[in-house]
């Protein structure tokens, strides 16, 4: 286990490069940075992985609750630590994976020396094949419409290896109750992006893209990017 300081904030971590790539989006390039209109936001944070996009959201909105979903146990027990060890409040973690329904399903994660787990998904080799995860473990699956029913949330932020559209697909009825939007896109074959922009168009999202932290105006569908989705109505 490898330990350093962002700001204010201890991170641990096992993989260096890895983490030093992450850093550099989330703490160098502010791919998350968005503005709301409550200094009390409530955040749902699906993928949060060991924790950075978390600590992130609490440095920029301290007074924020954050609903945090990571089903790799491996990266979920580092999650929990980076948590406990910077006495971060007003924070919830949950084990399971945000899919179209409820059931169980095999999460596919990196065992290998590279320890490269923040590409774990319901792809064996990650969304882009890039990655080997040989391993799996049973995972319970939960609908994200289940979390946004009667409530606001002034913040969603997907990062789910490729199930963007299904995902937000099956909770498009709850979407009226949600602000604001981050969604990693990735680019998988089963991914389409045209039904991604209009899912959120028709939701009365206004959307705009980023690239290392930059406003892209002609994203191409072959490329990871952030989409950012503002209520309009």
């Amino acid at each position: 286990m490898n330990s350093t300081k962002i700001g204010k904030y201890t991170i641990d971590y096992n993989n260096p490069k890895e983490f030093h790539i992450l850093k550099s989006e989330i703490f160098g390039n502010n791919c998350y940075d968005i503005e709301l209109d409550t200094d009390r936001p409530y955040i749902i944070n699906v993928g949060a992985y060991i924790g950075l996009s978390t600590i992130y959201f609490k440095n920029m909105y301290p007074n924020s609750k954050i609903l945090a979903f990571e089903p790799n146990p491996y990266a979920r027990e580092i999650l929990e630590k980076n948590i406990f060890i910077n006495d971060l409040k007003d924070i919830t973690v949950l084990p399971f994976a945000i899919d179209s329904s409820e059931r169980k399903r095999n999460l596919f994660i990196d065992t290998s020396e590279n320890i490269w787990q923040s590409t774990a998904s319901f792809f064996r080799d990650s969304w882009n094949g890039k990655y080997h995860n040989d391993t799996s473990v049973e995972v319970e699956t939960r609908k994200l419409s289940t979390y946004l029913k009667d409530t606001t949330v002034d913040l969603l932020k997907l990062d789910i290896e490729g199930l963007e559209t299904k995902v937000l697909k099956e909770a498009r009825g709850e979407l009226k109750n949600v602000k604001n939007i981050l969604v990693e896109y990735h680019p998988i074959e089963k991914e389409n992006l045209k039904k991604l922009l209009n899912l959120l168009t028709s939701s009365n999202f206004k959307i705009s893209f980023y690239k290392d932290g930059k406003e892209m105006k002609n994203p191409s569908k072959n490329n990871l990017f952030i989409i950012k989705a503002h209520k309009t109505l």
